[in-house]
């Protein structure tokens, strides 16, 4: 390790020690010791950071990677997604956040619709039960949010039953029902799975105006338990694609292309600045992974 690189280390655990990461990360976004705000390895599991953003409040553990992505303030590019497709904000909107975290998604789009005085349904899908106290933790501080999102502790599949999902312990966000993590240290958990179709037959929801799909290669089978859902309500979808064949499956590896576009669906590729409509899969075919947004023609990007 190299002076630069130990002296880095010296003050990142100061900061932690001291607190100065919490008051670099309420900081503006250009603000220069933002910069300097640790890495998640730098963090013990049992830390916890209490920090605001989007209007929201939030209780996070920055040995995790993505509840550290809130400390640090990333873009939520599913946020942005959100708020571009479903406006303007006219009627009660249903949204549904499958692989919902901590809440990071769920609590501030609820909390941006509220600002701006719309009426939110938003039923969240969460089956890793560490990461669901997380969240039922983050909606007890919002308690003016809580008539606007609904948590599920579930998966989400192609049919009901139970799976085993594999969570690595420094990411939970990486958490599959598709790979395991055999080579770090991790945790599995026995999760019950339902189809998007199934729950919204169940709960008798009449409208879907978006749907936010991260469940680490799991998407093309959600995708298949939404299909009379997504043929009814034409929803706007943004949803991770993981360029892998996904053997186990038996699906190509542009199953998420045809299916969405076999429906109408115009498909636009996150760019990390706004997205731009791709034409055909060999748009994508050579990224090892990125960030879609589902338009139907009468949607906007």
């Amino acid at each position: 390790m190299s002076i630069k690189q130990k002296l880095k280390s010296v003050f990142f655990r100061f900061e932690i020690a001291t607190g100065l990461d919490t008051l670099f990360a309420g900081l503006s976004s250009n603000a220069f010791f933002r910069k300097f705000i640790p890495p998640p390895r730098y963090y013990g599991q049992h830390i916890v950071r209490n920090i605001s953003d989007e209007g929201a409040r939030f209780s996070i553990h920055p040995a995790d990677y993505m509840q550290w992505t809130l400390l640090a303030k990333e873009s939520d590019h599913a946020l942005e997604a959100a708020l571009l497709a479903i406006q303007p904000f006219n009627e009660q909107l249903c949204v549904l956040d499958i692989g919902a975290n901590c809440g990071q998604f769920s609590i501030r789009l609820a909390s941006r619709l509220k600002a701006g005085n719309t009426i939110a349904n938003i039923h969240a899908f969460e089956p890793n039960p560490k990461v669901v106290e997380s969240f039922q933790k983050n909606l007890s501080l919002n308690p003016a949010l809580s008539s606007s999102i609904s948590l599920h502790q579930k998966g989400v599949g192609d049919k009901p039953g139970m799976l085993e999902i594999s969570v690595p312990v420094r990411n939970s966000g990486a958490g599959s029902l598709a790979y395991n993590f055999n080579n770090e240290p991790h945790e599995n958990f026995q999760v019950d799975i339902v189809t998007v179709d199934e729950f919204i037959k169940s709960k008798q929801i009449d409208k879907v105006h978006f749907m936010k799909i991260d469940v680490e290669t799991f998407e093309p089978l959600v995708l298949q338990g939404a299909a009379e859902t997504i043929a009814r309500f034409r929803p706007a979808i943004y949803l991770e694609f993981i360029n892998d064949p996904i053997p186990a499956f038996g699906l190509p590896q542009d199953f998420i292309y045809k299916f969405l576009t076999e429906r109408q669906y115009a498909i636009h590729l996150e760019t990390g600045n706004g997205f731009k409509q791709i034409g055909s899969f060999n748009d994508i075919a050579d990224l090892k992974y990125c960030n879609l947004l589902a338009l139907q023609p009468d949607q906007r990007a």
